[in-house]
């Protein structure tokens, strides 16, 4: 009789150490596994848009996946104590918590009050940064919150973006050495050579996603060399990490350097404690070196003055006056999410559009002026309490006294900070932008307790024949919110990749159709419109 006690009395400990049963966590943790696999390394070139597009698809259907299991495990029994402890959290990571949340309500404001609210609701047509995409992000962070519980399963999950990045590393070498075996029109070019972008669409998403890589495969590398396991697996492992850190040279995005150089500053920093004096010393040094230098070399002196007089054709540079502009203009809930490019419009300088031929900018090249620009006031002090308590989890979680865990921690921390370098000079997708909130995840988790019972027992869950007729209303929204909002505008991409096709083949009348048809799937992408406004333009001018 007692021996059945204890038993009874541990299945309870550990389901309340679980916010869901184990079913809903093993199918829960699988789709955030495949999710974070594929984001990275997902493209298809039948569409109109490569990457963008299915990327946006792939996370809108595990946003929805997990958000139906999650509602479905709720449904089943109701835990409102793990439920409340996973929004909110406990101690340091309850900040970051609250300040994701607040983000999330300014992006609603931002939408309700935005210059174009349908446009802010599914996002433009080149970017795909609306709010669904937002709540598809934060699905993800709040599904990695209540499904990833210890230091076992933050490695499992991370497996999977090691796993990508080796499959985007490949297809970035491929690239260098002119073995891609598919032919691009759009590439960046610099002194006659292409810079590769493998499966994110340019050069600066590949090297942001390599910067936030590499600490975790360098985690993974250390924890090899401590296991002491296979040499062939410490080797594969460390060969993968100088790769990465190669590749990120050779995509020749300056921003990606300062980036990585700030990060491994950042890892030697807090991985060396006592170190910290003599890498401060050092850095003093070279700064006074290098004036001394200037001093010395006069011409070299006026070399870099003349390098900085160039700063004014830097297009960046009148991207980030026209956005502070766009602010003032909207201080309180910006003009919108992902409509920055209508309101920058009237702020473009004429130097720009000589500089950049007249293309319109769609992002601000800096997310903390977009996030001004397009959240405004209410969302920079929400994504400020965020990343203040990034900062408390980060403290707390890098003083771990278990060493993996530690530098664990400190890897993912050394991921946030690359990220965030690198995001002062360029902008996120939506493959970056799923890591950084994984990752964002996992450092609320590793800065929290361990779990412990709570003494509030969970309430019953509801009478059988009810549960099962929920859940099944909640799988058949799901399923109409996923024909909605992803098979529609795939659907919507594949035609209108046809229609460019036979377009280009002179076949204006079936291009006009294929227009036509990706228009009635998809009414809410502009783009349809004015390629079909084109694809008219071009009939006309052969029929004369």
């Amino acid at each position: 009789m007692k021996t059945r006690k204890v038993q009874k009395a541990r299945r309870g400990t550990e389901s309340l150490r679980s916010p869901i049963s184990s079913r809903w966590t093993q199918i829960g943790f699988a789709v955030l596994f495949l999710h974070l696999l594929l984001s990275g390394i997902l493209f298809s070139r039948a569409m109109l848009n490569s990457f963008e597009p299915l990327k946006l698809a792939l996370l809108l259907t595990a946003g929805l996946t997990l958000a139906a299991l999650g509602m479905m495990a709720l449904i089943q029994r109701p835990r409102w104590v793990d439920i409340r402890r996973g929004f909110l959290s406990e101690g340091h990571a309850r900040w970051a918590c609250v300040g994701l949340l607040l983000f999330l309500l300014s992006a609603i404001l931002s939408t309700i009050f935005s210059v174009s609210p349908a446009t802010s609701w599914r996002g433009f047509s080149e970017s795909s940064a609306g709010l669904i995409s937002l709540l598809g992000c934060f699905s993800i962070f709040w599904a990695t919150r209540f499904l990833v519980r210890s230091r076992q399963d933050i490695e499992r999950l991370l497996l999977a973006l090691i796993m990508a990045s080796i499959v985007v590393l490949g297809y970035g070498i491929l690239q260098l050495l002119g073995l891609d075996p598919f032919e691009w029109k759009r590439v960046s070019l610099l002194d006659g050579k292409v810079r590769p972008f493998s499966t994110l669409g340019h050069p600066n998403y590949l090297a942001k996603w390599l910067i936030m890589a590499i600490p975790i495969v360098a985690y993974f590398t250390w924890q090899s060399w401590k296991s002491k396991s296979s040499p062939w697996k410490l080797c594969s492992l460390l060969t993968l990490t100088i790769l990465m850190t190669i590749g990120v040279v050779l995509t020749l995005s300056r921003g990606a350097m300062i980036a990585m150089i700030g990060a491994a500053v950042f890892f030697v920093i807090t991985a060396f404690p006592t170190a910290r004096r003599r890498i401060v010393q050092g850095l003093l040094a070279l700064t006074v070196l290098a004036v001394l230098i200037l001093i010395w070399k006069p011409t070299l002196a006026n070399a870099v003055i003349a390098r900085g007089g160039k700063l004014e054709d830097a297009p960046r540079l009148h991207v980030w006056a026209g956005s502070w502009q766009v602010f003032k203009e909207y201080p309180i809930t910006g003009c919108g999410l992902d409509t920055y490019s209508f309101a920058f419009a009237k702020h473009q300088s004429p130097k720009l559009s000589w500089l950049e031929w007249g293309h319109y900018q769609s992002r601000a090249h800096n997310e903390v002026l977009h996030i001004l620009a397009t959240h405004g006031l209410v969302g920079f002090l929400a994504l400020g309490v965020f990343v203040v308590g990034l900062g408390f989890c980060a403290s707390r979680a890098i003083r771990h006294t278990d060493p993996s865990q530690r530098i664990l921690s400190i890897c993912v921390c050394t991921a946030l900070v690359g990220f965030a370098i690198h995001s002062l000079v360029s902008f996120t997708i939506i493959a970056t932008a799923v890591v950084f909130f994984t990752l964002s995840a996992v450092l609320t988790r590793l800065a929290e307790k361990s779990d412990s019972p709570s003494p509030i027992v969970a309430k019953p869950g509801l009478f059988r024949g009810w549960r099962v007729t929920l859940q099944l209303l909640v799988g058949l929204i799901a399923i109409w919110l996923g024909f909605q909002f992803v098979a529609q505008p795939v659907m919507a991409q594949l035609t209108a990749g046809e229609a460019e096709t036979l377009a280009k083949a002179s076949s204006f009348d079936k291009a006009i159709e294929r227009y036509q048809e990706a228009r009635r799937l998809d009414p809410h992408q502009a783009i349809f419109s004015r390629l079909l406004a084109q694809t008219w333009r071009k009939k006309g001018l052969s029929e004369r």
